[in-house]
């Protein structure tokens, strides 16, 4: 019953990150469009990684519970190796494309062309992530074996 308690704060936490994180470059692209300067999209941005680190957070945490549950049976499978490089190249793209987009677009206060420079780079840092992290779900999903 334990085990499959855990599960399921696992599978909540999935939808928690994984939803917002998949619905962000929506919102990127709709901050592209609109006025520079403009806070709304940036809010809701900021909201959804809000939402992406809680719901990571708890992954991870009831993720290695499970590996102990198992007796780490999966350390040795290539799906889960594969999602943990996955995840840290998501990581790297959040470090050094979204986050640095999110300052100059947070400090500029709508000067158009450093805006939408800023705006574009965290779209492509929305896209890569999303990529990534819905990389990582199907594998978590279908856990190939090789």
């Amino acid at each position: 019953m334990f085990y499959f308690s855990i599960i399921i704060i696992h599978a909540v936490a999935a939808v928690v990150a994984v939803g917002p994180v998949l619905f962000a470059p929506w919102l990127g692209k709709q901050l592209i469009q609109k006025k520079p300067g403009s806070p709304y999209f940036l809010l809701g941005l900021r909201a959804t990684e809000k939402f992406y680190n809680v719901g990571g957070w708890v992954l991870i945490v009831s993720g290695l519970a499970l590996l102990y549950l198992t007796d780490w049976a999966a350390l040795k499978q290539a799906w889960l190796w594969l999602c943990v490089a996955l995840f840290a190249i998501d990581s790297s793209v959040e470090k050094w494309l979204r986050e640095p987009a999110y300052a100059k677009l947070e400090n500029q206060g709508g000067k158009d062309a450093e805006w939408n420079i800023a705006a574009r780079h965290l779209q492509l840092g929305l896209l890569a992530q999303g990529i990534l992290v819905g990389g990582i779900l199907l594998l978590m999903l279908v856990r190939p074996t090789v």
